[in-house]
């Protein structure tokens, strides 16, 4: 799968504080000019890990959204946050996947007619 910006890399990054949260501005190779801005986003850009997510999501190479993020605070540890936010995530993967498969198997009990078990 090709990355949506693959044509058009980034080839300049600015990240400001506004307010609470951050507002990010991407130059593409093609001249375009994207802002971002922190309430635009699910969940915000309120910490360096949610600007290293969203700098990745949009085609920055890790290399300079580690970059970004470490100069918006000081010591900050991209590959750390991303195994954070992964096993995060994996956790609720698992709980989702858990609960449709037994949402489906109510489902199949109801349409066979049968009652469900007590486990």
């Amino acid at each position: 799968m090709v990355h949506p910006s693959a044509d058009n890399p980034v080839v300049a990054v600015r990240v400001e504080r506004v307010g609470d949260q951050y507002s990010v501005h991407l130059r593409r190779s093609d001249g375009k000019l994207s802002v971002t801005h922190g309430a635009q986003v699910t969940g915000g850009l309120r910490y360096p890990g949610d600007v290293l997510v969203h700098l990745l999501a949009n085609g920055v190479p890790m290399e300079d959204a580690a970059r970004c993020a470490e100069e918006l605070e000081p010591g900050f540890d991209a590959s750390a946050e991303l195994n954070r936010r992964s096993e995060t995530d994996m956790a609720a993967w698992r709980m989702a996947d858990h609960l449709r498969r037994e949402q489906l198997k109510a489902q199949f009990r109801q349409s066979r007619g049968s009652k469900p078990r007590d486990e």
